[in-house]
């Protein structure tokens, strides 16, 4: 029987817990791109100022305790303004 597991790493410090596993996932790949390599995501994260890493996750996605998926997200707050007539 199949187990899937999912997990959230936030900000910089859970950023860093799973460099194991997305090497792992891009070296299984074959066909890599630019973006998919963590020193890419790496290199955006540590010119976050202190803090603003807070809005940042990453959803880790493990089949039968191999990872499989990341996936890269982020929060953000978007302003609507409705005009009436």
């Amino acid at each position: 029987m199949e187990s899937i597991d999912v997990k959230i790493f936030h900000g910089k410090e859970g950023f860093y817990k799973i460099k194991d596993d997305w090497d792992h996932i891009v070296n299984t790949m074959t066909h890599t791109r630019i973006g998919h390599v963590y020193e890419g995501y790496k290199a955006y994260i540590d010119a976050l100022d202190e803090g603003d890493d807070q809005s940042i996750f990453f959803v880790l996605i493990h089949r039968n305790n191999k990872p499989i998926s990341i996936c890269p997200m982020e929060r953000t707050v978007k302003k609507v303004r409705l005009l009436k007539k």
